[in-house]
């Protein structure tokens, strides 16, 4: 066979050979792909894929991924790209129950306007020129209501497979978690004073709000139904004998409750409403449950987070050990509602949780101090307790706090004679199921600035909310699903032009805009008054003023645009050099190495 014939003939099997294998390995091999990433981005857990082998129905999951809009967020972009990749391994593990369609929506396309109607939220842009980029998606089955993730920010990243999993197992499951409220913290759910309809304010309260059932109970609540899954009780108001009476029963019916009590809430404190101490505001049920919460405020030195405060005047950052950090080895490694929970937990003025050695029942401790700790009362803990405060009056304690524990067992009920106000003629006296009881002595704990910044989540505190709730409500399959850290990387080149460019502009654009509002002002005097000076000469300044604020806002939106094509600039000469140069010239080395060999060969047969 002639050597171009033959040369043809190679080329179309190895085509055909790569093609088919290439079908073949993304049809039946995709669960066998290798994560050489750090930190195995793209491998799920062995409980994500349990759950996924359980699914006993099609779901389809919609992403939107604006993919134009992100161009210019390098981070937010690879993020979106990262969530698609990450879906397709979901997908590849699903035995085709899972479907994947990625949408870009695009503005001002039929996408872009399904996104809206589905109630996906765009990410903020600091520009609000900018246009509207969606990272969200929407699971669809015949099993019950559709599933909608309004926004994957990359904040969430290192809880991305819990949220994603916890998404699919709540529409596997055909139910969500009924879950009953009882809180007197406005900062947590403020309830409207004219519709008495309570909302969610913190950032886990929306996060319980979208994954389950959610129901806040009136303060004055006089019944209380045996349907929640689960009740959470989070510093309540002085709970009434009546009230007490209630959640008696609800316990010894084998309902289950995470119960949040501080002897000195921070944040309540420092006006954000509330009970500030509620460690006595359950009355005899803590007692009858096995476990009490101490009236004194617990400090650890050694997990002591760093506070803003003054020496001589002059601020600085020191370490404050009424608000520390509990890292994993503080946390128990045998139950799942802490296991996973790798980047620890941060509180604040928590109180020590205490067993009552009550006959029957068995105390778990689940958050633990280090030995270095030290009691405040809790009146002075919260009084503006300064770090150099604390630290001249420190005396070790030598001894680890539990501050969280498990209590499960036989319960005895703390209203032996019946209902108190006479109302119930039926009531239980012991357990008909076992307890299943989960306490913690902090409630600052919930609040976002206690673990939430600009970039995302710094502990754990609202996934221990959720492990705590998915436990008690008997769904522990997600729990072994662990957070990890942030691993976004921003293009370093890229930020530093960013930040550069925009300092450089900072200031003619804060000229720019102070002129256009004092136009704004004097346009706006000017047309008020204009019918009471001469109209031509009133209608000359209001033209000439307009004319001035039209020729700001293009300036101010020139200069901003001038930003946006610096770095677009820059990124598409990296791109430039890292995709097409570099390979370029390792193919023109190649080439070179291979005519050099060649042409020595050449000679060489020649015997020159």
């Amino acid at each position: 066979m002639k050597q171009p014939l033959f040369t043809f003939w190679a080329c179309l099997v190895i085509g055909v050979l790569f093609v088919g294998s290439s079908m073949i390995s993304g049809r039946w091999l995709a669960p066998l792909r290798y994560d050489a990433t750090d930190n195995k981005l793209y491998t799920i857990s062995d409980a994500t894929v349990a759950i996924l082998a359980d699914l006993k129905a099609p779901i389809k999951i919609d992403l939107y991924v604006s993919k134009t809009a992100l161009l210019e967020d390098p981070v937010a972009s690879a993020y979106g790209k990262r969530i698609t990749d990450l879906l397709k391994t979901y997908v590849a593990h699903s035995a085709g129950r899972l479907s994947l369609r990625v949408h870009d929506p695009a503005p001002f396309t039929s996408q872009e306007e399904q996104a809206r109607k589905l109630g996906l939220t765009p990410i903020s842009n600091a520009n609000p020129d900018d246009a509207p980029a969606y990272i969200g998606l929407v699971l669809t089955s015949h099993l019950g209501p559709r599933q909608v993730l309004p926004l994957l920010a990359p904040d969430q990243e290192a809880n991305l497979e819990y949220v994603l999993t916890r998404a699919i197992t709540k529409l596997a499951s055909n139910r969500p978690t009924r879950l009953g409220v009882i809180t007197s913290l406005p900062w947590l759910y403020d309830r409207d004073p004219v519709t008495g309809i309570a909302k969610p304010v913190a950032q886990i309260a929306h996060d319980l709000s979208q994954d389950m059932d959610v129901t806040v109970l009136d303060p004055q609540f006089n019944a209380l139904s045996s349907n929640y899954d689960v009740i959470m009780v989070a510093q309540p108001y002085a709970l009434k004998p009546r009230q007490q009476f209630l959640l008696d029963q609800y316990a010894l019916q084998g309902g289950a409750l995470l119960i949040l009590l501080d002897p000195a809430s921070l944040v309540s404190n420092d006006n954000g409403g509330g009970q500030i101490a509620a460690t006595t505001a359950l009355g005899n049920l803590t007692r009858a449950w096995g476990f009490s919460v101490q009236g004194d405020v617990i400090a650890d030195r050694l997990g002591a987070l760093p506070v803003q405060t003054n020496i001589n005047g002059r601020p600085i950052i020191a370490p404050q050990p009424i608000v520390f950090s509990v890292g994993p080895q503080g946390l128990t490694q045998t139950n799942p509602i802490t296991r996973a929970l790798r980047q620890g937990l941060h509180l604040a003025t928590p109180g020590e949780v205490t067993f009552l050695d009550t006959p029957g029942l068995t105390f778990e401790p689940l958050i633990t101090t280090s030995a270095d700790t030290m009691r405040f009362g809790a009146s002075r803990a919260i009084s503006g307790l300064s770090p150099q405060d604390v630290a001249l009056d420190w005396e070790s304690l030598g001894e680890r706090t539990v501050l969280g524990a498990k209590v499960t067992g036989q319960l005895k009920s703390a209203f032996p004679k019946g209902d108190p106000s006479g109302s119930a003629t039926r009531f239980l006296k012991e357990s008909q199921m076992p307890a299943r009881l989960v306490v913690v002595g902090d409630v600052d704990f919930l609040a976002d600035s206690l673990y939430l910044t600009p970039d995302g989540s710094v502990a754990d505190n609202g996934r221990f909310i959720l492990n705590a709730l998915d436990t008690l409500a008997g769904q522990e399959k997600l729990l072994n699903i662990g957070s990890r850290s942030q691993t976004m990387r921003p293009l370093v080149v890229v930020e530093r032009v960013r930040k550069a460019a925009q300092a450089r502009v900072l200031e003619e654009e804060e000229v720019l805009t102070t002129r256009l509002a004092q136009a704004e002002s004097q346009l706006a005097e000017l047309e008020a008054g204009s019918g009471q000076a001469a109209p031509d000469a009133s209608n000359g300044e209001i033209k000439r003023y307009r004319n001035d604020i039209s020729e700001l806002r293009a300036r101010l939106r020139q200069l901003q645009e001038s930003v946006r094509k610096e770095v677009a600039g820059i990124k598409t000469a990296l791109i430039t050099l890292l995709g097409i140069v570099l390979p370029l010239l390792v193919l023109l080395v190649g080439f070179c190495v291979f005519w050099w060999s060649n042409r020595a060969s050449v000679r060489a047969r020649k015997g020159f």
